[in-house]
């Protein structure tokens, strides 16, 4: 075909194109994306996403920050620092004695 063939064709394709309904036959597809339930349903899957997350970066710190990774605060050389430097760090603290119960006085008529 030659270019003017094409041109014509073309033309003749515009004539005929009906803009109006096309959009109307768009907007009936697409009227789905007016519903609020696909909103609250990727509403929800944000959340669960979130929780998720949330679970995985708690489940991190807990692996790499748990006590077993400082060996060094049982090493030898670590408690004889803290002899040195603070003597009273193996005292137990030694709850003040309880005070004994209040007399009841009785009242005189």
């Amino acid at each position: 075909m030659s270019e003017e063939e094409l041109l014509a064709e073309f033309e003749k394709f515009e004539q005929e194109l009906e803009v109006e309904e096309i959009l109307k036959k768009v907007k009936s597809e697409l009227s789905f994306l007016e519903d609020d339930s696909v909103d609250e349903l990727a509403q929800q899957q944000r959340e669960q996403q979130k929780l998720t997350a949330q679970f995985q970066r708690e489940k991190r710190v807990r692996q790499q920050w748990s006590p077993g990774h400082y060996p060094q605060l049982t090493c030898e050389w670590f408690i004889r620092g803290l002899d040195f430097c603070c003597d009273h760090w193996r005292f137990q603290f030694k709850r003040p004695p309880t005070p004994p119960p209040p007399v009841e006085k009785e009242l005189k008529n």
